[in-house]
């Protein structure tokens, strides 16, 4: 079943200007068109899925536009796209090393204030007492 620009912006939580902009640049094939609105098929909205999700793990739209290129030349490409894929995933490892470092940061501060905090109530407490 096809559905309408809007409606797949909806789905995908993008904007219609978004959708458009993407087949501008040859991300997509352009999209059939019912009395001049886009119609887009299941098999759009998947590979527009796949393309929200390589742009939200951070594959600059440059790399995405040379993936989709290497999609419409068939089955001859799977090595480079593998290979850009595998560089993105790479990225992601690393991205994800330092996300734990700075979490492991984080929690050490919180542990320190957590200490102070109760230190703090407890010499209040104390002074409360007397």
């Amino acid at each position: 079943m096809s559905a309408s620009i809007s409606q797949v912006a909806a789905q995908l939580g993008v904007s219609a200007h978004t959708l458009r902009y993407y087949e501008r640049l040859g991300l997509l094939d352009t999209v059939r068109k019912r009395g001049g609105v886009r119609m887009y098929s299941p098999q759009d909205i998947e590979w527009l899925r796949f393309l929200r999700r390589l742009r939200e793990v951070g594959m600059p739209m440059r790399k995405i536009a040379v993936y989709a290129r290497l999609r419409k030349a068939g089955s001859a490409t799977l090595v480079e796209r593998r290979a850009l894929l595998q560089e993105q995933l790479l990225h992601l490892e690393r991205q994800r090393e330092v996300l734990s470092v700075h979490h492991a940061a984080l929690l050490r501060k919180l542990a320190t204030y957590d200490a102070q905090i109760q230190a703090a109530e407890k010499s209040s407490h104390e002074s409360k007492k007397r």
